[in-house]
């Protein structure tokens, strides 16, 4: 990285008038200056797009003349910026001053990296809080593997990435319903799978009314409608790849998830058809655990005797029964009411 690096900032906003000129000002206010701010207006129906020309003059705007989501307009932005890496902001969101610079710093100290996100403050209704807390300092490693052990964040408002990693995993995919983001990070890890991660917290996601209703339409989705076509094209970019066995805990992890989640909402159906199809991504221990939610719901006494069955099969397997049981519990998926 270059003493001064190129960095373009791009925003993608939406009916976001109310917070659109905070998210700018955010950015135009680093102690290292961007070489650009770019805002994409994707179609508002409210006057964000007059906020936006007010300030024209200090950011580069680019009008939609067609809603297409957030991954649409981050493209618009990538395919217009000059600068040597980009660096993603919300409309409803906000950097820490120094992001930028202690980011460049990072990625001058690390310049085998071509990608990194940092740690993050998620604020609603008054009350903030980290959203990692496993990581301290700084850290290097294989994305799926990191993420699997939940030590980093890949949130779209913390993340720099080189523009040549666009010229070779290609730029959001606005189909990939709900997981555009998701979908573009899992295809960068595949070719550059070393991920640099900072603990320290450098933006804000301010969890008001557009980020609930965008958390509960994925919610809603909790039959696996959406994730799981991304799953199965991640699977086979994997094997194409030859990154199979690196996402396949990661992805085991997601399907698990996904599955205790169906557990909970009785979506027995949807969690049948997930069972068959990606139980070989589980450890025998996490399907024996999911198969006695299905087959005796909510019932602790049949989970203890499958640990006891485990527990005759092998120590190992046993206690990470014992361990998956604790989180199922922790997490409020039991069933249980406290006594």
């Amino acid at each position: 990285m270059s003493e001064k690096p190129k960095i373009s900032v791009i925003i993608p906003a939406y009916n976001n008038a109310e917070t659109i000129s905070r998210a700018v000002k955010s950015a135009l206010n680093q102690t290292l200056e961007p070489l650009e701010v770019i805002v994409v207006d994707d179609c508002s129906t409210d006057n964000t797009s007059e906020v936006l020309k007010s300030i024209e003059d200090r950011i580069r705007f680019i009008q939609r003349q067609h809603n297409g989501g957030p991954g649409a307009a981050r493209n618009d932005g990538i395919n217009a910026m000059k600068g040597e890496w980009a660096s993603f902001l919300d409309g409803d969101d906000e950097w820490y001053t120094e992001k930028l610079e202690i980011q460049a710093r990072f990625l001058k100290r690390n310049p085998e990296l071509l990608w990194c996100g940092t740690n993050y403050i998620i604020k609603k209704d008054g009350r903030e809080s980290a959203a990692v807390h496993k990581t301290a300092g700084e850290l290097k490693g294989e994305y799926f593997s990191l993420m699997n052990k939940g030590l980093i964040s890949s949130s779209t408002i913390t993340i720099m990435i080189k523009a040549d990693v666009f010229e070779v995993c290609g730029l959001f995919k606005p189909e990939v319903y709900r997981n555009e983001d998701r979908d573009l990070y899992w295809r960068i890890a595949m070719d550059f799978p070393e991920y640099g991660f900072i603990n320290k917290p450098l933006s804000v996601q301010h969890m008001g009314r557009g980020s609930e209703e965008a958390m509960a339409k994925r919610a809603a989705a909790k039959d696996g409608r959406y994730l799981f076509p991304l799953i199965d094209s991640s699977l086979e970019n994997a094997r194409l790849k030859g990154r199979f066995e690196d996402f396949k805990p990661f992805a085991g992890k997601i399907v698990r998830n996904a599955m205790l989640s169906m557990v909970f909402l009785e979506l027995w159906e949807s969690f049948r058809k997930a069972e068959e199809k990606y139980s070989h991504l589980l450890p025998y221990y996490e399907r024996a655990a999911l198969s006695v939610c299905r087959i005796f719901p909510f019932c602790s006494p049949a989970m203890r005797a499958a640990y006891r069955v485990l527990r005759i099969a092998g120590l190992a397997g046993s206690d990470r029964f014992l361990d998956y049981w604790k989180y199922i519990k922790a997490n409020g998926l039991s069933g249980e009411e406290e006594g």
